[in-house]
């Protein structure tokens, strides 16, 4: 995580080549990542079920979007530190990632404690929500 030469361009590639076993994927920090990765993600990972994008700023609404409604073995995500995320994202999370339990959005200050009603509700495997630093709680 952390790499600034991590394109979508990397992710595609690598994604594409490990989508058969891939099951963990972190790009923290990942700050050139956006739309055409999570299409990516979305094409080339339906048995990821751990994915960690805390701090990669250019993730936003759109991609992840796409990508949740492919990612439905995910069980553990992190969005942390995500200024371009918003309620959207977390509601298709809640809408597609059904086998969920654990959702951190700690410090995506757009994102707010009303949509983990809609997780809640649908992910019946739900039990750790963190949100620390998002002041609408």
């Amino acid at each position: 995580s952390g790499c600034v030469n991590f394109k979508d361009s990397v992710l595609s590639y690598v994604t594409s080549r490990a989508h058969r076993t891939l099951t963990s994927l972190n790009i923290s920090r990942c700050n050139a990542l956006g739309v055409e990765g999570m299409s990516a993600l979305s094409r080339n990972c339906e048995k990821l079920r751990t994915l960690v994008l805390d701090h990669s700023i250019g993730i936003e609404d759109t991609g992840l979007r796409a990508a949740f409604a492919s990612l439905t073995a995910l069980t553990h995500l992190s969005m942390r530190g995500l200024p371009r995320v918003t309620n959207h994202s977390v509601i298709f999370v809640g809408k597609y990632v059904r086998q969920l339990e654990y959702l951190d959005t700690s410090e995506s200050t757009q994102v707010s404690g009303t949509v983990l009603n809609e997780v809640a509700q649908n992910c019946m495997s739900f039990r750790v929500a963190k949100m620390d630093g998002c002041y609408t709680v």
